[in-house]
């Protein structure tokens, strides 16, 4: 509800800030993308637990005036954790919401700062994990164009840091067997990059790979990525 409740106020400033400048925005972009992710997971917590990959979408909003960028998305998806040691699972549900401030130091080359909401969370009877992180920090990215053609590859790559709260509480026939707590600083490494198309009509596709590195819990989150979007002049 709070993931929700952000991203839909950050879209009304968004629209608002565009109302307001409409004479200095020149471009807004809407789309969505698609994320096939593949966790990877350490530590005490994940004993015994197989954890399966998942399907994540969700919308992707932007603002461009000139050299400065404001956007948003979100990514929603569910994984199956399957705790073999116990004989039940949990769908965890994985909410990732961006924000990010963006200034182009050329038309291929843009620096940012960012902000990360990134919680993960599942119950089932007496069962239930929950994980929630917000991380701020900044990256850069880059669009290499092919020459005389629509065609380009994209990469950006950033680093961000905050903390992580992490709750695991495991019952089997009603008896507490197991309870994990951890509230600790954390830090992602974030590397994306693909080839892309866009067409005149201001409809880009891209298909490329994204890979999150953690020193926690959640070491690797990695997995093919696709976007659609169409930019409005």
């Amino acid at each position: 509800m709070k993931t929700t409740k952000a991203l839909f106020t950050f879209f009304i400033f968004l629209s608002t800030t565009a109302n307001v400048f409409s004479q200095s925005y020149t471009e807004v972009t809407v789309g969505g993308h698609y994320w096939y992710a593949a966790p990877d997971y350490k530590g005490e917590a994940f004993k015994g637990i197989k954890v399966g990959s998942g399907n994540m979408v969700g919308p992707y909003l932007s603002l461009r005036k000139g050299r400065f960028i404001l956007s948003t998305s979100i990514l929603m998806g569910t994984f199956k954790w399957d705790y073999t040691v116990y004989n039940f699972n949990l769908n965890i549900k994985r909410n990732d919401l961006n924000f990010m401030a963006g200034y182009s130091l050329s038309p291929r080359f843009t620096i940012f700062v960012a902000i990360k909401n990134l919680s993960l969370k599942g119950n089932r009877d007496l069962n239930k994990f929950e994980s929630k992180k917000r991380l701020y920090g900044g990256g850069v990215s880059s669009i290499l164009p092919f020459l005389h053609s629509s065609f380009f590859l994209y990469g950006s790559a950033a680093y961000l840091y905050g903390t992580e709260k992490t709750t695991e509480f495991i019952s089997v026939e009603e008896k507490n067997v197991y309870t994990y707590n951890d509230h600790s600083n954390t830090g992602i490494a974030a590397l994306t990059f693909g080839l892309g198309f866009r067409a005149s009509s201001g409809l880009t596709i891209t298909g490329g790979y994204k890979i999150d590195l953690s020193n926690k819990i959640e070491k690797r989150i990695q997995g093919i990525m696709a976007t659609a979007t169409y930019a409005i002049r």
